[in-house]
């Protein structure tokens, strides 16, 4: 399956095989900026103009966690066992939320622009971000502080990833 998110609000899951929806996820009052599966598929993330991200069970198309950003959400994610959101505001904030409660469990500032996204390590302690100027920071995801900043472009870093190898 694909999963595909619009500026009309709504996220849809479609067949690779034959290309046709599956399923509508409705309930965004904005354009969906992000959307993604869990590794198991068996929920998807998305995030919007709205200022929320939702959590969404793909079996009857039903929202389990909205979180609350406050501000256009650019970006969600999960770390690798799906019990930590991150979002990217449009604010330059970054929050980590607990699915299992819904509370946001962190909010961090650390770039004057927008970061568009953010992933985490594979073992989920750490995360980067790119800044949108000349850097990415590395943040510990329990403290929320900045451990490391990568310099050395150019222009602005629109993208970072880990290595998912040990």
């Amino acid at each position: 399956s694909i999963v595909t998110g619009s500026d009309d609000g709504t996220a849809k899951v479609w067949s690779v095989d034959v290309g046709e929806c599956q399923l509508t996820l409705k309930g965004h009052r904005g354009a969906v900026y992000c959307a993604l599966f869990t590794a198991d598929s068996a929920r998807i993330l998305t995030s919007s103009e709205d200022g929320t991200a939702k959590l969404w069970g793909v079996k009857h198309g039903c929202v389990e966690r909205t979180f609350r950003h406050g501000c256009p959400v650019l970006s969600a994610m999960f770390n690798s066992d799906a019990t930590v959101v991150r979002t990217v505001g449009q604010d330059g904030t970054l929050k980590l939320w607990n699915v299992k409660t819904g509370k946001c469990d962190r909010t961090m500032l650390g770039h004057t622009t927008s970061s568009y996204v953010a992933a985490f390590s594979r073992d989920g302690e750490l995360f980067v971000t790119p800044s949108g100027e000349r850097d990415a920071k590395i943040y510990s995801t329990e403290s929320g502080a900045c451990v490391r900043e990568l310099l050395g472009h150019e222009h602005i870093v629109l993208s970072a990833s880990f290595a998912q190898t040990a």
